[in-house]
Formats: C-alpha cells, sequence, structure tokens
C-alpha cells in the first residue's frame, strides 16, 4: 500500500490474485483496506479495487483459469503482482510473468507447498532464478517464543494445530511437512498415487522404441468448458500430454 502511497499517479500499479475470487476479497484486500484506514490514504477502496482519483492503482482478479488474457492491458510503469495460494495458480503463471515484464516490475509469488507437481513448486527449487523465502513454523514467534503483539501470535500456526496434523497424519506426512514445516512433500497430501511413485517411473530404463503407441482422450465441453486431453503411451511408459480448447 505506501508503496503506491509514494508514487507520481499513474507510475504505478498492484495486480492481485488467487485460486477463488472469495480468497481475493477476503485474503489480500482485507488487509489492505485495513492498511488504507489506518494510515489514512487517500483515494478509496472497494473489495477488489484503489481509486485515486481516476487512476486504478490497485485491483483483485481471479479470472477463469481458461481465460487467462482477461489479465491483459493492466500495465504500468511499475507493476507489483501479487499472487496468493499460488499452488493453485496453474493456468495463469504465463499471464502473470507477462504482467511484470517491464525493468521495474515485481512479482510476488506464496503459499502453501502442497503439490510438489506444481509450477510453484518448481520456481521454489534451488536454481529456478526466484528468490525463495521458506517459513518454517518451527521458526515462528509459538515456537520461538519471541515478543509479538497478541493479535499476531493468535494468527499464527499454533502447536496444538500441528499436534492434531501430528496424531491424524503422522509427523513424517505429506501433510506436516507442507503445513507446518513449509517444506515440499515427496506426495501430494490429496493424490490418489503417491508423486514419489511417478517419480520412481520417470527413472526406469525404459527403450521408449519398444512397444505399441496408444493414445487416450478425454473430450472436454466447449472453448469455455474444461479442455480435450490427449495423453501417449508407448508400451507400458506415459508419453507426451497435449489439449485443445477448440470446439472442433
Amino acid at each position: 500500500v505506501s508503496w503506491i502511497h509514494n508514487a507520481t499517479i499513474g507510475t504505478r500499479r498492484v495486480i492481485t490474485t488467487a485460486p477463488g475470487g472469495d480468497q481475493v476479497k477476503g485474503g489480500l484486500w482485507i488487509e489492505m483496506n485495513r492498511s488504507h484506514a489506518l494510515y489514512g490514504l487517500p483515494g478509496r477502496m472497494t473489495q477488489t479495487e484503489w481509486w485515486i482519483g481516476n487512476w486504478q492503482a490497485g485491483i483483485g482478479r481471479k479470472p477463469a483459469d481458461w481465460a487467462p488474457t482477461s489479465f491483459q492491458g493492466l500495465k504500468a510503469e511499475e507493476v507489483l503482482v501479487v499472487a496468493d495460494e499460488a499452488t493453485g495458480l496453474e493456468e495463469l503463471w504465463e499471464a502473470l510473468e507477462s504482467l511484470a515484464s517491464s525493468k521495474r516490475s515485481k512479482l510476488v509469488a506464496m503459499g502453501n507447498p502442497t503439490d510438489p507437481n506444481s509450477t510453484f513448486a518448481k520456481i521454489c527449487q534451488p536454481g529456478s532464478g526466484w528468490y525463495v523465502i521458506n517459513i518454517d513454523g518451527h521458526d515462528t514467534p509459538n515456537w520461538t517464543g519471541e515478543p509479538v503483539p497478541e493479535v499476531v501470535a493468535n494468527s499464527l500456526i499454533s502447536k496444538e494445530y500441528a499436534q492434531g496434523i501430528i496424531d491424524r497424519y503422522g509427523i513424517d506426512s505429506p501433510v506436516y511437512l507442507s503445513r507446518v514445516r513449509g517444506q515440499w512433500p515427496e506426495d501430494a497430501s490429496d493424490g490418489v498415487i503417491p508423486f514419489s511413485w511417478a517419480k520412481a517411473c520417470q527413472k526406469l530404463n525404459v527403450d521408449l522404441s519398444i512397444g505399441d503407441v496408444e493414445l487416450g482422450m478425454d473430450v472436454g465441453a466447449s472453448e469455455a468448458g474444461d479442455p480435450t486431453v490427449i495423453r501417449e503411451m508407448i508400451g507400458n511408459k506415459a508419453g507426451r500430454t497435449w489439449e485443445t480448447r477448440s470446439s472442433d
């Protein structure tokens, strides 16, 4: 909020997104409205927009996954793109990165490390070119004893919640690793087939020249619905994936 406030009108803009509209309004924009009121900043804020005069300084948007182009045109000299719950934004990464394509623009992505096969997981790996900040629940004030205001302590992950996860899933479970320790697990907590099994299959020494080529197809609804997806299988190994939203 202060980043926008200290700029010349029309030069800076903040764009925020999340997997769901309620997350946009009930997460980031509640905090932005609180700061706007607390510090008496200019302009007016709604649940998803900040107007300073006729300049739209901030906007929160959750476009449909199949229509990332609805982000286009939201430009400024400096753009700060904030992606919350980034694991759930799989179809929007190209659009988000294009918004922050100018020299002084930035893209901040944050979220729980729940899906090790997501784009968010890939950019959090060493050598990705991203600056990664990992926050382990054990390093937060409710564990370390660091003095913080009560409202902050009550808003952070609690030891009671962590113990409940241990009792229910185990201390080495993907749920505990991702939700408490802030680490990428080998297996997605909601996966039918563990991700570690899929990774092991990728390492099998299989000659792709041997075996019949078969294609499995899931037909989508329309251009505005689910995509049509074709998956290749060569012998007993999964191959390439192709998808389209064409109605043809």
